[in-house]
């Protein structure tokens, strides 16, 4: 009894913290770029597409067959003294990576301070070649930044920094691959809507056009992230990646909910 009063009390007081750094975000100096709302139980399905220039298969250059991945919200934790959401990501049926990864994103900036990346279980067939089946990256002690990598191509991971009051920032390659520059602009429905799938349009058509904006990441190495965020929606309902002015992936927010 004693253990679950003090685990029920850590929750709540991670609860409130979280409800304080809530509170701070939409107080008088409010951000331009909200973070999405969030809580234990969220789930939301993002469809990725990446583009072959025939290097991955000897077929002719074209679309890959979208792969799905399944974003689930699993806890909240305090991770260097902030609260963080803790999301698992894992691929879809049909989606043939082997890897699922756990994410710690910061409450309030949404920053990725941890990530972890899970090796599938060995078999008969295929064992383990050595390694931890676990492999983890911390960036807690690090400066906030957007998270740009192109390690996983298919996995739709990139993450502006929210939270921000500036309509353009950048941010320097010692926290980050390579210096990145983040901007956003308010755009309309009809905007936001162009490229959405279909199973989330009627999300976007019923909110104000305020509500929606689009960020861009972009680097000095011709590498230009687009995403379309809406406030309604927990992540971006569409985004893709430029590369020297090539379009060499895309995705969409196609289903959301709650466990």
């Amino acid at each position: 009894m004693e253990r679950r009063t003090s685990r029920h009390f850590h929750a709540l007081s991670l609860l409130a913290l979280l409800l304080l750094f809530n509170g701070i975000a939409a107080g008088a100096d409010n951000p331009v770029l909200a973070p999405p709302l969030w809580s234990v139980g969220d789930w939301w399905v993002v469809d990725c597409q990446v583009y072959n220039e025939g290097r991955i298969s000897p077929s002719k250059p074209g679309w890959t067959a979208r792969q799905s991945w399944r974003f689930r919200v699993e806890n909240i934790d305090s991770l260097a003294g902030r609260p963080h959401f803790i999301v698992f990501i894992q691929p879809e049926q049909g989606n043939s990576c082997p890897y699922r990864f756990r994410v710690w994103f910061d409450a309030s900036s949404r920053y990725v301070s941890r990530y972890e990346l899970h090796h599938p279980e060995p078999t008969a067939t295929k064992p383990r070649r050595g390694g931890p089946s676990v492999v983890e990256h911390d960036f807690s002690d690090a400066e906030p930044a957007p998270l740009l990598t192109g390690i996983f191509p298919a996995l739709p991971l990139t993450v502006p920094l929210f939270d921000v009051r500036q309509e353009s920032v950048s941010f320097p390659a010692g926290n980050t691959e390579f210096d990145i520059h983040q901007s956003m602009e308010a755009v309309d429905a009809a905007t936001a809507l162009e490229n959405a799938d279909p199973n989330i349009t009627g999300r976007i058509d019923a909110s104000a056009s305020n509500s929606n904006r689009l960020v861009r990441l972009t680097t000095p190495s011709d590498l230009v992230e687009l995403q379309y965020w809406n406030a309604n929606l927990p992540w971006c309902n569409y985004g893709e990646r430029i590369i020297r002015g090539q379009v060499m992936r895309r995705y969409w927010l196609v289903e959301t909910g709650k466990n």
